[in-house]
């Protein structure tokens, strides 16, 4: 008794600290809002417009900025952006739905995402789907459907080996699309306008190479080239052409950086209750609410540790984080199979 009564001042002065610091980011929303208001007022209470604007806004300034800086998004982009997507998983696949309270899915999916630490390859993934069959409470057809797509998925692991986890790894990025549409924006408006971005982000991810690619200089040419040989199935082997390695990288520079817009700004848009949009206080109570302090407090220190590390060596900071990062292939493609069993009632609200 005596721990939890001193926690709970400890937190409070935690909150205290974070309230303090957001304060004046809350004063200047609230001062662009008003500004605003004339021509965006009536977004404030349409989430769904609000939803589609962001997208579009998202997806493009980032297609823009990859095909200024493709190497800074490449190399920088996890280190700074990878751990928040990571705590996104955790709270809209995981503890929205409450998973973590449920022994079968930790023993059968979440093991076999945490063995890809150990063992980082596409068999994971399909283990973590048999597991999702297992777990899920859901009509037999449905489960048994999600073990046979796990089990050619772990076939095509152990049969393909570096090329499935290649083609694995490209793409998770189209992961977040399908969390999005099949979670949180299954019907009408909502509905539309994530078909319309992931549309929008295909469209832009085989459009961008064709674009940029003439008018890259010989550093990023390079840079480029080397980060698509090992983006590329046996690149050296198949006699691949440096053009087409940095259209690879351009094209996952993208499709990665539309990973993040998905989970960090669209899905946290349409997966909340209230409809206005919410201050930086108010949306770090919700955080703190859904996803825990311990889970929040380790998320901060390694987001600070991978930044502390990159301002060293950026390399060495991306490959530990990417490295750190294994699981959450497997554990999104997992959770989606679980939600597609169970009709994705619980991720609702």
């Amino acid at each position: 008794m005596a721990s939890m009564t001193a926690e709970a001042p400890a937190a409070q002065r935690v909150d205290r600290v974070v309230e303090h610091a957001l304060a004046p980011l809350d004063g200047l929303r609230v001062a662009l809002l008003r500004r605003l208001a004339p021509w965006l007022g009536p977004l404030f209470a349409d989430r769904e417009g609000r939803a589609g604007l962001l997208a579009a806004l998202g997806l493009t300034a980032g297609a823009v900025l990859v095909a200024l800086f493709p190497l800074f998004f490449l190399r920088v982009g996890p280190v700074l952006l990878g751990v928040a997507h990571l705590l996104a998983d955790g709270r809209y696949l995981v503890a929205r739905a409450g998973l973590h309270r449920r022994p079968a899915v930790v023993a059968l999916v979440f093991v076999p995402c945490a063995l890809a630490w150990f063992h980082p390859s596409t068999r994971m993934a399909g283990l973590a789907l048999v597991g999702a069959a297992l777990a899920a409470r859901g009509p037999l057809g449905r489960r048994g459907l999600v073990a046979a797509a796990g089990l050619a998925l772990a076939l095509a692991g152990q049969l393909g080996g570096r090329v499935a986890d290649v083609v694995f790894a490209h793409a998770h990025n189209l992961v977040a699309f399908v969390a999005l549409v099949a979670l949180y924006a299954r019907a009408g408006r909502a509905h539309r306008a994530a078909v319309g971005a992931a549309a929008l982000a295909v469209g832009l991810a085989v459009a961008l190479p064709a674009c940029v690619e003439p008018w890259l200089g010989p550093s990023a040419r390079v840079g480029l080239a080397a980060f698509g040989t090992d983006l590329a199935p046996s690149a050296t082997a198949a006699g691949w052409s440096e053009r087409a390695l940095v259209c690879i990288g351009l094209s996952f520079a993208f499709a990665q950086t539309a990973h993040y817009v998905v989970w960090l700004r669209i899905v946290p848009e349409l997966a909340r209750a209230r409809r206005a949009p919410r201050s930086f206080v108010r949306s770090y109570h919700a955080l703190v609410a859904e996803l825990g302090r311990p889970a929040l407090a380790l998320g901060v220190l390694l987001a600070v540790a991978f930044v502390v590390v990159a301002c060293v060596d950026v390399d060495r900071s991306r490959v530990a984080y990417l490295r750190f990062a294994l699981f959450h292939g497997p554990l999104e493609v997992g959770v989606l199979a679980i939600a597609a069993v169970e009709s994705g009632a619980a991720w609702r609200r």
